[in-house]
Formats: structure tokens, C-alpha cells, sequence
């Protein structure tokens, strides 16, 4: 991994997980899904239809963000399904932040949003499996091998999505 993404990476990550919290503690519902799942998607139709309710002339993808702009919009917040105990995956020998993998297979949903209106979103686990490989190896670059190899790794493989 290139050291010049390394800051950012880390950045995002923290960034996201103060979100988690912010979004636990004031957000009406809860988007929940497993990472590439569609939720960018389901936001941009989400934001969309609240935008033609409310009035709204800017689209806005932050869906917290476009509920300040009138007290009746829902806080809509999103989170990835995770396990209690995360590795934080780190490599000091290149410097590289290379995510977070869950170190058991229990899934189970954030305490804070138990009461939470919740929104479950579902994708086909193939499809997961196919965009989480491009994902990791196009947009990120952490992962250099086929495809098949990829499917049969512990943390990525259909039957872990599944």
C-alpha cells in the first residue's frame, strides 16, 4: 500500500467510527447493512424522496446533514453490521492501515441502536463477495490476487458473507 494513503485511511476510519457514535446517540433510524451492500445507493434514493417531501432544492447525500435543514426530517444514520471484537489490521513494516476484520463470525448489531427504528439492508451475499473484491483491489489496492483465491480467504468468502 502506498504510505501517502496511509493518514487518510486511518483518518476515515476514526472519522467513521466517531460517526457510529454521534448517530447512536441522535439518530431516529439506523441504515444497517454488511459492507458494499447498496446503503450509498438506498441514501441517494432516500435523500431524494425527502428532498420532494420537504421541499428541498440541494440534494444531499448525508442524510444527517439534510435533517438540520427542518426539524421534521428523520436523522437517518448508517451502519455496517459488525462483531463485537474487531482486529485492527495494521502494518508497521510498510506503514499501511489495512482495515479492520471481525475476529469471531458472530454478528451482532451495536447495543446503542437496539432503540433504534431500524432499516435492514440486504444484498445478494455473491454480489457482496464480487464488489467487496473489486472494491479491495481497484479502489484500495489491498489485495493483489484472482478472484478465486479471494472467494475461498476466511474473511471474504461467500460462505463468511452468508
Amino acid at each position: 500500500m502506498n504510505k501517502n494513503i496511509f493518514f487518510p485511511r486511518i483518518v476515515r476510519y476514526v472519522h467513521s467510527q466517531l460517526f457510529a457514535a454521534y448517530c447512536a446517540l441522535f439518530c431516529d433510524y439506523a441504515i444497517v447493512s454488511y459492507q458494499r451492500s447498496g446503503h450509498t445507493w438506498l441514501r441517494v434514493m432516500l435523500a431524494k424522496v425527502i428532498s420532494l417531501k420537504y421541499g428541498i432544492k440541494e440534494l444531499q447525500l448525508d442524510l444527517v446533514k439534510m435533517a438540520k435543514k427542518d426539524k421534521n426530517i428523520p436523522k437517518i444514520g448508517i451502519y455496517h453490521l459488525s462483531t463485537p471484537f474487531m482486529n485492527i489490521n495494521i502494518d508497521w513494516k510498510n506503514f499501511a492501515f489495512n482495515g479492520i476484520y471481525p475476529k469471531n463470525d458472530k454478528v451482532s448489531i451495536n447495543k446503542s441502536l437496539k432503540k433504534k427504528r431500524i432499516i435492514f439492508l440486504i444484498r445478494d451475499p455473491r454480489d457482496v463477495v464480487v464488489s467487496l473484491y473489486f472494491d479491495l483491489v481497484k479502489r484500495h489496492a489491498l489485495y493483489n490476487g484472482e478472484i478465486s483465491e479471494f472467494i475461498r480467504e476466511n474473511n471474504q468468502s461467500y460462505e463468511y458473507v452468508a
